[in-house]
């Protein structure tokens, strides 16, 4: 599995599942799909003021988010907003450039190189020296993985744009409106991050498998065939019962 923003949260508790030659299926549960949906949703709101038409279930679980999601797009928007944009990242020299906007996963096909690692932002803005990167979740909580994912996006996005500084911030959909979070990030921390995801990075290829909360928590596509993860399991099953 090639390694994306969006796995960050995986790399830092097991890199076994982006080793050359694991083999990955990719378990997109409803949650995940339905998740999809709404980024495409909102996205398109902020691009033409026009909300799509929803059919097929969940329509009442969407159409609750999409009206905390659209008041607060109407609330907070900025014409210097820039949607859905898409980084590719040299992660040994650190260097990084925009990639397009709206290409979902296909980065490959808008030439992402075999060196570079992507990652894209649902909304990312200039202020002064900061480069502020806003995704939206919806999930039932804000996680250690969604932070480690807005971290290597604002690293991306700094270098990409030439920032000193980056801000993080999450647009959590609940069932009872959007709430924010926000972290900062100064050249000390970026650095920071850069060196910590190179040594993770170049650690993948002698990668072994770790087992932990990760295992589930992150969705890793390579669980169906760790031998780890299916030992483990048994154990804790027989525990239990």
């Amino acid at each position: 599995m090639r390694f994306s923003a969006s796995k960050a949260g995986l790399l830092k508790s097991c890199k076994f599942p982006f080793r050359p030659g694991t083999p990955c299926v990719d378990e997109r549960g409803r949650a995940a799909i339905n998740g999809d949906r709404f980024h495409k949703a909102i996205a398109t709101y902020i691009e033409t003021g026009v909300r799509p038409v929803e059919t097929g279930r969940p329509l009442k679980w969407l159409e609750d988010r999409m009206d905390h999601a659209t008041a607060w797009v109407d609330k907070n928007r900025r014409p210097e907003w820039r949607v859905e944009i898409a980084y590719a990242y040299q992660w040994r020299t650190g260097e990084a450039r925009i990639l397009g906007s709206n290409l979902g996963r296909e980065y490959a096909a808008a030439g992402l190189k075999d060196d570079e690692i992507a990652g894209s932002a649902d909304l990312v803005w200039l202020a002064g020296d900061t480069v502020v990167c806003a995704d939206h979740k919806t999930g039932r909580s804000v996680t250690d993985a969604v932070w480690a994912q807005l971290e290597v996006l604002c690293l991306m996005a700094a270098k990409a744009h030439g920032a000193r500084h980056a801000c993080a911030r999450i647009l959590h959909a609940t069932d009872y409106g959007i709430v924010e979070y926000e972290r900062h990030f100064d050249e000390l921390q970026l650095w920071s991050a850069a060196e910590q995801l190179k040594m993770d990075l170049a650690e993948i290829p002698e990668a072994w498998p770790e087992y932990g909360p990760h295992c589930s928590g992150c969705y890793c596509p390579a669980r169906a065939g760790c031998e780890l993860f299916q030992i483990r399991s048994k154990e804790e099953h027989h525990d239990a019962a």
